[in-house]
């Protein structure tokens, strides 16, 4: 188990469940599901915003990080007096084992007249007069910004808005609107995993891992969350469960070497059992303790 996964594992499970609404954008798609999906997910973003203190802090943080979105969103607030940071309520998603299929955005505030305004000014920014264009075939709007560029979305009620994971294309999209709803071991999964304030699910069917999810939830200033790893035969079970169990306190030694203390006192809380035909990450810590966390594990994956 190399680092960065020991720190995706950690983050989730440092971060068992009391249940949570079905966020709008999950609502939204879960019967859209792409052609064969692999991986499904959804995140309450509000409800992590309103838990977590260093939340948006965070989220600032990596806007910073990112110069092309940093200006974007810059841009927006600037001229649009929009957050974006804000504005997004949950994000869900269906994808392929290729990682393609669509992604829903849960708006708070914002509708399609809303963006589309504010695009116009900004476009207005570099020529004036200049305007989006749009038109809507078979439930999917093709805008254009004014021959600088086009994506394609679908409006999934007035504050959720679909797109695919190549947004330039339409593609994809398109497939995903004919979509089902997920079926056999996926279904079972996400019934499973669904009830956290985040989650995730996956069924690559490898031999190394047969499928897997992972929930977390805010409950009475609490960060908990839960992993569940389910190898693909009992050998690489057993290998996987020995390897975690000794490669852990190392990586909580070096991360203390590197003086990320929360993140290291986080595992070192993290409880690993289940057996080798299903390995199990559990833990808990306050929400505060959580957003000190959160600035060690960025600097650790960079």
């Amino acid at each position: 188990m190399n680092k960065k996964l020991l720190l995706c594992v950690g983050l989730v499970a440092a971060s068992v469940s009391t249940a949570s609404a079905e966020t709008k954008s999950w609502t939204a798609i879960k019967g859209k599901m792409p052609a064969n999906p692999m991986v499904a997910l959804s995140v309450d973003v509000s409800a992590l915003r309103s838990g977590i203190k260093a939340f948006d802090t965070t989220i600032n943080t990596l806007v910073e990080s990112e110069g092309d979105v940093k200006q974007a969103v810059g841009l927006i607030k600037q001229i649009c007096s929009i957050d974006a940071t804000k504005a997004i309520s949950d994000i869900s998603a269906g994808l392929d084992k290729d990682g393609k299929g669509i992604v829903a955005l849960g708006l708070d505030g914002l509708d399609e007249k809303k963006l589309v305004d504010c695009a116009n000014k900004i476009l207005a920014q570099d020529k004036a007069g200049a305007k989006v264009s749009s038109k809507v075939t078979k439930g999917v709007t093709e805008y254009d910004f004014a021959g600088q560029g086009k994506i394609y979305a679908a409006w999934l009620g007035g504050s959720v808005v679909a797109i695919s994971t190549d947004p330039e294309h339409r593609e994809g999209l398109d497939v995903a609107l004919k979509g089902k709803a997920a079926t056999g071991d996926l279904d079972k999964l996400i019934k499973t995993a669904s009830a956290n304030t985040a989650w995730a699910v996956g069924i690559p069917g490898e031999k190394e891992v047969k499928q897997g999810w992972g929930g977390v939830t805010l409950a009475a200033g609490k960060v908990t969350g839960t992993v569940h790893i389910i190898p693909g035969d009992a050998k690489h079970g057993a290998d996987m469960l020995a390897q975690v169990k000794t490669q852990l306190p190392q990586g909580i030694a070096e991360m203390e070497k590197s003086g990320a203390k929360n993140l290291a006192k986080a595992l070192k809380g993290l409880k690993v059992g289940g057996t080798a035909a299903e390995i199990t990450f559990d833990g808990s810590m306050g929400a505060d303790d959580f957003g000190a966390v959160i600035p060690e594990a960025m600097q650790l994956m960079k």
